[in-house]
């Protein structure tokens, strides 16, 4: 097969994929491992095809194949750890985003995936989408922080504004969530001036990635509250102030502001 043929079957097979043909690209994506087995990039796009497709079986076994040609390949842990989760293996999941962030500490995909696994654990809301026993594996909000920080010392606003606009919004979406994600756990482990200053974190990355007009106003009513329930009132008074700038009528605001002062002498915070 040519190199040209070559080349068209493999962006075939991504735009296929893309538009969630998947019986389309997974055609292609054989027809380039016939022509070359041992190359680990075929395999990996093969296994998180299949992946996509939900067939967890096929997923499993090109990811396999994928580490006996390329044994550090870090794409594949990070698959694995995927297919452990729609396995509801969520021990081992962890145990191959790890091996993945092994292979290389910079792998922010791997990161974030875990970041989310140990989110999903640590809050109660959600622990009814997983198997019982789940809370046992991880019961220690520290994980989460720790790995949030570890990611969050990666955002670099002068290079993630180089970047294209589609990108760049896609990867400041990602530190986002991470900083809610970190601001989640602070908060269940009722440390509430680190849970304010990752919600600021969140507003800056925001501001960021999206400008002054970025929608924080969620963000701005909860480090409020969480400033009211310190009992700090200048701080307070300075986050009733910019939620009243976003107010279109002042009646509106102080409907508003009493709603949410109740809100925070009762420990609702909504994170």
């Amino acid at each position: 097969m040519s190199r040209n043929k070559t080349q068209a079957l493999l962006l075939e097979a991504k735009a296929y994929r893309d538009l969630e043909r998947y019986p389309e690209a997974l055609e292609n994506l054989h027809q380039l491992v016939e022509q070359d087995s041992d190359n680990p990039n075929y395999l990996y796009l093969l296994g998180s095809t299949y992946l996509e497709s939900k067939n967890v079986e096929f997923a499993k076994k090109y990811a396999l194949l994928t580490l006996e040609k390329k044994t550090d390949s870090k794409e594949a842990f990070e698959l694995l750890g995927l297919i452990s989760e729609a396995e509801k293996k969520y021990e081992e999941a962890e145990k191959y985003y790890l091996k993945s962030l092994e292979t290389d500490p910079d792998f922010f995909n791997a990161r974030f995936m875990l970041i989310k696994l140990y989110s999903n654990c640590f809050f109660p809301e959600r622990l009814n989408q997983y198997q019982q026993g789940y809370k046992e594996v991880f019961k220690d909000y520290s994980k989460a922080v720790e790995q949030c920080n570890i990611a969050l010392q990666g955002y670099n606003s002068q290079k993630i504004n180089k970047l294209k606009k589609n990108e760049r919004l896609d990867i400041g979406m990602n530190y986002c969530v991470i900083a809610h994600h970190l601001a989640r756990a602070y908060y269940k482990e009722q440390k509430q001036e680190e849970t304010i200053q990752a919600l600021q974190r969140a507003v800056s990355i925001g501001k960021d990635v999206w400008g002054e007009g970025v929608n924080v106003f969620g963000e701005y009513i909860n480090i409020f509250k969480l400033y009211h329930l310190l009992g700090d009132k200048k701080n307070a008074e300075k986050y009733l102030e910019i939620i009243r700038s976003q107010c279109s009528t002042e009646q509106d605001f102080q409907k508003l502001k009493k709603d949410i002062t109740e809100q925070a002498e009762n420990g609702d915070i909504y994170l």
